[in-house]
């Protein structure tokens, strides 16, 4: 088996690794695992509107994965998790995803839950 990789992601990766002591991937022969990724930009902010957040969220796994050699197209799964669980926030989400649904050959799953509370 292989030693696994651990990725900082450049900015707020480097902060959440200072405070929480946690990386943003880990990629284990070809296989790679991100943690969760939210709205936040590099100074821990995050837009006011949901629709905007969830965007940055996407945007913040493609920044991730290209750190370990990865894109969308190696996607299998996606978890998106959201508060409230109302139409602008599924309206977001589903500006993000579909260009991977339409992929030829795409094999992506996504879920979409209610954060809790």
């Amino acid at each position: 088996m292989s030693k696994p990789e651990f990725f900082v992601t450049p900015g707020y990766g480097e902060k959440k690794l200072a405070l929480h002591h946690y990386t943003q991937a880990v990629k284990i022969d070809n296989r790679v695992e991100i943690a969760g990724q939210g709205g936040w930009n590099d100074d821990d902010e995050y837009p006011e509107a949901i629709a905007d957040e969830i965007a940055r969220a996407f945007e913040n796994v493609e920044r991730t994965l290209a750190l370990t050699g990865a894109t969308w197209d190696h996607v299998i799964h996606v978890n998106s998790y959201h508060l409230p669980m109302d139409g602008e926030a599924l309206e977001g989400d589903g500006r993000e995803v579909p260009a991977l649904h339409a992929r030829p050959g795409a094999d992506l799953d996504v879920h979409r839950s209610p954060g809790p509370g």
